[in-house]
């Protein structure tokens, strides 16, 4: 893992991972549920939403492009 690039308010990191890694992380949020209250933590609901809505849609992307490549 290393820093890519520091912008005024964002930090890009890139994440070296192997295919079965990505297959795990997909897996394990598939099976996963956040417990929380969205009126008072919504730090949290945020956050469930960010993995939610981009980055589930994004790393499942990511393999349904290796899964063409291979």
């Amino acid at each position: 893992m290393r820093i890519l690039e520091i912008a005024p308010k964002d930090i890009h990191i890139v994440i070296d991972l192997s295919k079965t890694e990505v297959e795990k992380i997909l897996k394990a949020l598939d099976h996963s549920e956040i417990s929380y209250d969205g009126k008072t933590d919504p730090e949290t609901l945020s956050a469930a939403e960010y993995v939610k809505k981009e980055f589930y849609p994004k790393l499942a992307e990511v393999l349904k492009e290796l899964n063409h490549g291979s």
